[in-house]
C-alpha cells in the first residue's frame, strides 16, 4: 500500500478535493527525528502500512530507504482532570485570516488572550469530535504565558503562529496537534511537568 493511495495519510481525495477534517495521521519532527502520530482510524491504517514488505520511498526522483527507529503504542483514556493540566503548544496556527484581522483589532492584550483562549477551546472540541469523544463537561482554557508570536511559512503562505503555555481540564495526548496544518507538525502540544 503506497502512502499516496489512502486519504488518511494526506486528506486528499482522488479528484484532488481536500477533506476538511482533523488529520488522523500527523507528520512531525520531534527532537530531530521524523515521527508519525496516529489517532483513531489512523491507527488502523498505520498497521496496514507496517504490514507491507517494501519500505522504499520515492520522493520526486530520489529513492529513500525507510526504517523504524522506535514504535510506541499507547491507549489513552480521554477524560477531564481536576486540577487542570498544564501544556505548551508550539507553532500553533489558531487563526485564519479573518480571525487574525479580528485579533489585531483588539486593543488590549487581555482581550487578545481571551480571543486566543476561545480559539484553543474550539480546537480541543474539534480534536475530541474527530476521535468520537464527547467531553460532556464544560471546560475552559487559560493561557498562562505567551512566549512569542511569529510568522510561519507553509507552501508559500504566511501564517501567524504562537508559542504559548496554557492549562485546561482536558487531558490531551502528548504531541497531538491543535489548530491548522497539524498534519505537518504545526500546533504540537506537550504536557508541562510541574
Amino acid at each position: 500500500m503506497a502512502i499516496r493511495s489512502h486519504h488518511w495519510f494526506h486528506n486528499h481525495l482522488h479528484n484532488k478535493k481536500y477533506l476538511y477534517r482533523y488529520p488522523k495521521i500527523q507528520y512531525k519532527c520531534i527532537k530531530g527525528h521524523p515521527v508519525l502520530l496516529c489517532v483513531h482510524k489512523g491507527v488502523e491504517e498505520i498497521h496496514k502500512l507496517f504490514d507491507q514488505t517494501d519500505w522504499s520511498l520515492r520522493l520526486h526522483d530520489r529513492a529513500l530507504a525507510m526504517r523504524i527507529d522506535r514504535l510506541d503504542m499507547r491507549e489513552l483514556e480521554l477524560k477531564t482532570l481536576h486540577p487542570p493540566q498544564k501544556y505548551r503548544i508550539y507553532r500553533w496556527l489558531g487563526l485564519n485570516q479573518e480571525n487574525y484581522a479580528q485579533y489585531q483589532q483588539l486593543k488590549y492584550q487581555t482581550d487578545q488572550l481571551l480571543f486566543l483562549e476561545q480559539k484553543l477551546v474550539s480546537n480541543i472540541i474539534s480534536f475530541a469530535k474527530s476521535v468520537q469523544w464527547h467531553i460532556g463537561a464544560r471546560f475552559e482554557v487559560k493561557i498562562t504565558q505567551l512566549h512569542r508570536q511569529h510568522w510561519a511559512r507553509y507552501k508559500d503562505q504566511r501564517f501567524a503562529a504562537f508559542d504559548l503555555n496554557f492549562e485546561t481540564e482536558v487531558l490531551l495526548p502528548k504531541n497531538i496537534g491543535l489548530g491548522h496544518k497539524v498534519s505537518v507538525g504545526f500546533g504540537t502540544v506537550i504536557p508541562v511537568k510541574t
